[in-house]
């Protein structure tokens, strides 16, 4: 293996643990949810996402048909997530 290859790798691991770590710290914080086919933000709380982030458990979605007590969303169907507070990633 070339040291190139190694930067490479330990690049590719960084940004999978900041990855990781944002996902971990968004838990459980309020977010208004933006989707691809509606232009109005939802807004819900995140509650988890699967391994391979293709979907997202939130509570408490706030849709044009009513509250949503628990729903899971595809994450292709959401343009953006916007987290009403500041989330700290220093600790």
């Amino acid at each position: 293996m070339d040291n190139n290859s190694l930067k490479t790798d330990n690049l590719d691991i960084k940004y999978r643990n900041d990855f990781l770590y944002f996902l971990s710290k968004s838990q459980q914080n309020k977010a208004s949810i933006r989707f691809i086919e509606n232009a109005q933000d939802k807004d819900a709380n995140i509650e988890a996402y699967d391994p391979s982030v293709k979907h997202l458990a939130v509570s408490n979605l706030q849709t044009s048909i009513g509250l949503q007590k628990h729903a899971i969303l595809r994450s292709n169907d959401i343009e953006c997530v916007k987290f009403s507070k500041t989330i700290n990633f220093n600790n």
